[in-house]
Order: structure tokens, then sequence, then C-alpha cells
């Protein structure tokens, strides 16, 4: 039996949902914590975690079959399970926040079926039509359908650009989504040599560091290219993450002295793993929209840090870079352009890109946007 939220916290009680895994979605993370540290009660409703992020929340096994592609609408028992749950939370459910478009078809279905006094939140964390592979066929002519459909019945929409923002409002016709950014909670600048000692770098050497999914379309063929011939007693790139290139990257680093292979991390030490390198690298390629217009989370993540970053030459990365001083942008996604990029980072002058780190973590940071998200939910309490 699925267990009930408080009664006691009438307005204020939120269920998210994520048709994933939340073990390393720092965004959904964050924004149950904060949204409990505002007094809501916050449930999750998650896919293939490992481990709740709360005493209360629900955790439903992946399934293997997968409709067009789309793990959000898989079919069989999970499906019935997820709505079963959805049905039997009716009663005590004041606003669901759907993270990415699968998951809001179920919010949809909650709202219009069995619970039509509740709010829905949308949260997009991408430009979510227009992901990489690039759009064409039929999958991309349902993900259109499906949010088209669905915008109407969200009271409030959230992503994670301003770029993103307008591109869905001009699409649309909708108001401008509220932005809530991927920064990672403050801490102050704390130095740690995590990966040096775990590796055996030498005492000299720059770090560089590419943390995240090792996907394509993220510079990782390239990045390996441009230090494939460095002199590790000089800089060395780690590879720190998981995904479809792992195997590329341990590969490389059984090729390359320079090239260091990491295996992922929890979130809860990312951190410390970052603040250990030198330099940042997010080389996001312009292979779509979504991409074009992103701000991932690991620019953020290296700020925090109080890493520079050799950042992409795409509009939204670069403006951030440019406008906070806190790294170089490459001019190309190619072994050259990385290389220059790398050259130029370590020349610059580090007391004015210490002070820039420094004020841009101030400002790029999860309580920032905590205070974004409690406005949106104060909107929704008093509306209802």
């Amino acid at each position: 039996m699925v267990p009930l939220m408080p009664v006691t916290s009438l307005g204020r009680r939120i269920l998210m949902i994520t048709l994933s895994s939340t073990d390393h979605d720092n965004r959904v993370r964050n924004t149950g914590k904060s949204l409990a540290d505002a007094g809501y009660s916050v449930r999750t409703v998650s896919l293939g975690s490992a481990h709740r992020l709360g005493p209360d929340d629900l955790i439903l096994p992946r399934s293997a079959g997968r409709l067009l592609g789309i793990p959000g609408l898989a079919t069989g028992l999970v499906t019935l399970r997820l709505i079963r749950s959805l049905w039997r939370l009716r009663d005590v459910v004041d606003a669901y926040h759907c993270h990415d478009l699968p998951a809001l078809v179920f919010g949809v279905l909650a709202c219009r079926t069995f619970n039509r006094a509740a709010s829905l939140v949308y949260d997009a964390h991408e430009f979510e039509t227009e992901q990489r592979p690039p759009p064409h066929g039929l999958r991309h002519r349902l993900f259109c359908w499906l949010e088209r459909n669905c915008l109407p019945w969200v009271d409030e929409m959230i992503t994670v650009s301003p770029l993103i923002a307008t591109a869905y409002a001009e699409r649309y016709g909708i108001a401008v989504p509220t932005i809530v950014l991927n920064c990672p909670p403050f801490r102050p600048r704390r130095a740690t040599d995590l990966l040096r000692s775990a590796h055996g770098i030498a005492p000299g050497a720059r770090i560089f560091l590419y943390q995240g999914g090792m996907s394509p379309g993220r510079g990782i063929p390239e990045s390996i290219a441009a230090f494939a011939e460095a002199d590790p007693t000089h800089a060395v790139l780690v590879f720190m993450g998981y995904g479809l290139l792992a195997e590329t990257v341990e590969r490389a680093a059984t090729l390359y002295p320079a090239v260091i292979w990491q295996p992922a991390v929890s979130p809860e030490v990312l951190p410390d793993y970052t603040a250990s390198a030198d330099v940042g690298i997010v080389l996001i390629e312009d292979t779509c929209l979504s991409h074009r217009y992103s701000l991932p989370n690991k620019l953020f993540e290296c700020i925090m840090a109080r890493i520079p970053v050799v950042g992409s030459p795409l509009p939204e990365i670069s403006r951030v870079i440019r406008e906070s001083g806190v790294g170089v942008i490459a001019t190309e996604i190619n072994a050259a352009g990385i290389a220059a990029a790398v050259r130029e980072v370590v020349r610059l002058d580090p007391v004015p890109l210490a002070d820039a780190l420094d004020r841009a973590a101030e400002v790029y940071c999860w309580e920032q946007q905590a205070r974004v998200l409690a406005s949106l939910y104060e909107r929704l309490t008093c509306a209802a």
C-alpha cells in the first residue's frame, strides 16, 4: 500500500515525478530539498533510483521495454504501477512537479482525470523536443504533439536557460517560463587533492577535468586528441563520469599517458573532486537547439569549485564565461581549437581570475535559484 503524505499541510503538498533515476540528478535533488526547507511536504516518484531522497518516496523499477525510444512512455507494468500510484495519492497532492516531458504526460493525466484541483508545474531540463539526435521522423512529431497538447494544462513552467525560455514562449505562444539554473549549492573556496593523490599525478602538472555524462556532442574525442601528445608531467586530462563514451575514454587512458579515467562519484563528494582540478572542460557542441541554448550544470559546478573553464562558443555558455570573466571560450571544438584554449587559460592572471570566480560563485549558486523556486510556489499557493 502506498503511504500517504501528511494531511496537515493542505495546499503545500508536492509530488515530484521523474521517469529516471535521481541518483545523479542534482536538479531533482536540490529542488526537493529546497521545497522541503521552505515548508512544503515533498515526495518523489522515480524510476530505477538506488536510494530515496525522502522516507516516503516511491521508486519503481525500470522497464526494459520502450515505446518509440522514449523512456517516459515505457509500456507495461511500470506504467500501470505509476498510474496506480498517482491515483492512490490523488487526495493528498496539491501540486505535481514534473521533471521533463515524459513525466509531464503523467502529470497531465493525473490533473485531467482524478485530481483536477491540483496545480501542475512543468520543469523542462532541456529544450525537450530539440534534443540530440537531430529532430526528425515520428519520434520528434510525437514529442512536439505531446508538449503542445500538455502545455495548456500547465500552471507554471520552469526551464534552465534564458534562450530556452524564450524559445518556448515563441514556439507555443505562452508566457516566458521561469528560469531556474542548474547551479550547485554555495560552498566556500576549498581546494582538495583527491584526483592528484588517487591517480599519482605529478605535483607540477595542471589537471584539466571533464565531468558528467560521457555522451556524443560534448567534445570528448576532440579533447582526447588535444591531449594525446601532452606531457603528463605538465598537464593531464581527467574524465570523470559515465555514459555511452565511457569505454572510449577508458581505452584512450591506456593509450595516452596524459589522459586519465576516473569513474563517476556520488553527488555528495563530487564538489570535492571538482575542486581538486585546475581547469574545467565544458565543450557542448552545436548539434541541436537544446545544446546550442544550454547552460550545463558542469559549468556552474566548476565555478563553484573556483576553477576556470574552457567553454564552448555557444551563446549561453560563452555569455556566462565572458560576463563573469571565469575562463576562456574555445573558438572551435576540435583538437587545435581546444589546445589553443588550454594554452590561453593557463596564461590568465590568477589574482583577478580568483576574484572573478569568487564573485560568480555567489551569483551562480543554488540558494539564488531556490528563491526563484519558492516565489513560484508561493504564487501557486496563493492562487489555489
